[in-house]
């Protein structure tokens, strides 16, 4: 098996037999190793750097043409764009469900291909929710999205209002054997310090 293979997580040749339309293809005659080289080029975004990554919205992941072919090409390509570009998590009100469409998709390719988890960095836009930044840190602790752990060095430089923010995700990880319940109080007091910054913490509302 190649040292690519392994590295990308493609570790074995596709289990079920080629259709003959596809069979005949000279692209399908190519050993499963030199696909994934063509793959692998064919879905890496040159454009990808700092601020520049795929954009993963509650809307959707958008997906390269090539992984919309046909099935089989997006089974052994689809996989691959994610292990090797960034993915940047647009966050609107602090609502989860970007988190949750990308993390659902993430664990459907996982289960499938061994897919690793890919570099993916969040961006908050909008307005502040309490409510909303509420839900997210329960299903942080559900497992099922990741939280926002940020430093919470002194000597860093983060406001001070997101410093809140990663207090009350480490909170989160810190109290993972406690039940949701045991935790929300414990959240709800630490509001305080968010209220403090800026008043649109205490509203309820839900956005």
């Amino acid at each position: 098996m190649s040292f690519l293979n392994k590295w990308l997580g493609f570790n074995k040749a596709p289990s079920a037999p080629l259709p003959n339309s596809v069979a005949k293809s000279p692209l399908f005659k190519l050993p499963p190793e030199l696909r994934n080289m063509i793959w692998e080029y064919a879905t890496y975004e040159e454009h990808v750097g700092p601020g520049e990554c795929i954009v993963s919205t509650a809307n959707g992941v958008p997906e390269p043409a090539l992984t919309r072919t046909c099935k089989i090409i997006r089974e052994e390509s689809l996989g691959m764009y994610f292990n090797i570009n960034e993915v940047v998590l647009i966050i609107k009100d602090f609502n989860v469900d970007a988190a949750l469409f990308l993390a659902r998709k993430l664990r459907d390719l996982m289960d499938r291909d061994n897919v690793h988890v890919p570099q993916y960095y969040f961006s908050q836009t909008g307005q502040r929710n309490w409510h909303n930044l509420k839900n997210w840190l329960k299903m942080t602790h559900a497992s099922k999205v990741r939280g926002m752990l940020g430093t919470l060095d002194p000597v860093e430089t983060v406001p001070d209002e997101w410093r809140v923010i990663f207090g009350l995700f480490n909170t989160v990880a810190l109290m993972d054997s406690k039940p949701w319940a045991e935790i929300e109080p414990t959240l709800e007091h630490l509001r305080y310090g968010l209220i403090a910054y800026d008043s649109d913490w205490a509203s309820d509302e839900v956005l």
